[in-house]
Parts: C-alpha cells; sequence; structure tokens
C-alpha cells in the first residue's frame, strides 16, 4: 500500500456534520483538506518514529500495518481542518474544530508505539516541539 492511498471515512465525515458538510458529494469530501491533513499526518508520524520523511518505503509499511487507524487519523485530520477554515463562525465551528482535534491527537499519541517491519536509519535530527 502507498501513503497516499489512505483515504477518510466519508460515512464519519458525513456523520453530525449535515449542517455543514450535506452539500459536498462523496468525492468533493473525499478531497477536502486531504493534500494538508495528508501532509500533517505523514510528519507527524515520521517524528514519532523518527525517521526521514518522504521515506516511502517506511510510509508504505506503516500504511499498511495501520491503515484503519491512519484513515481514521486522516479523517479527523481533514475534518479539523476544515473546521479551522471556518472558526471565524465561532460557536459549532469551533466546538468542531476542538473536537476533531482531540481525536486526531489522540490517535497521534499511539503514534510512537508503531512498529516498523522495513529496515530504516533513523533521522539523524528530530523536529523540534513535538510531544505526544
Amino acid at each position: 500500500m502507498v501513503f497516499t492511498d489512505l483515504t477518510a471515512n466519508i460515512d464519519l465525515m458525513k456523520e453530525d456534520n449535515s449542517d455543514y458538510l450535506g452539500d459536498f458529494s462523496d468525492e468533493e469530501l473525499t478531497d477536502l483538506k486531504r493534500l494538508a491533513a495528508l501532509e500533517r499526518l505523514e510528519s507527524d508520524l515520521t517524528t514519532a518514529l523518527n525517521f526521514a520523511q518522504k521515506d516511502s518505503d517506511i510510509l508504505a509499511d506503516v500504511a499498511e500495518n495501520y491503515e484503519d487507524t491512519l484513515n481514521l487519523a486522516l479523517t479527523y485530520k481533514q475534518l479539523e481542518l476544515y473546521y479551522f477554515s471556518r472558526v471565524n463562525l465561532g460557536g459549532l465551528s469551533q466546538y468542531r474544530l476542538d473536537y476533531y482535534r482531540e481525536e486526531y491527537n489522540m490517535i497521534r499519541k499511539g503514534f510512537r508505539n508503531y512498529s516498523v517491519t522495513v529496515s530504516h536509519n533513523p533521522a539523524s535530527a528530530s523536529v523540534q516541539g513535538f510531544s505526544a
């Protein structure tokens, strides 16, 4: 599996979000903030597992071994980024931003416990400021 094949759960995206996302097609929901969410997910994984970003072998290995959890994390990150772009509306958007950020962070904290089955050399420099 290729890391970029990870896909958000459309049903979960629609659940409790029809007031904001009801007019989006499934394809539009799949693409909603997807690239930014994938980049953040990759960054968080490389930091937690201490490997060089863009190491496609390790990313593929992690995606293969933790596909369901990473799809869920991607879903939460996409929703978080969507509501972040709407947070100036306050109220419900802020609540959902906080909720999806917390859901993503709960999954992210477990990244450091993931095992990598392909050989790799740890990244020579870790990213500063990461705390899981």
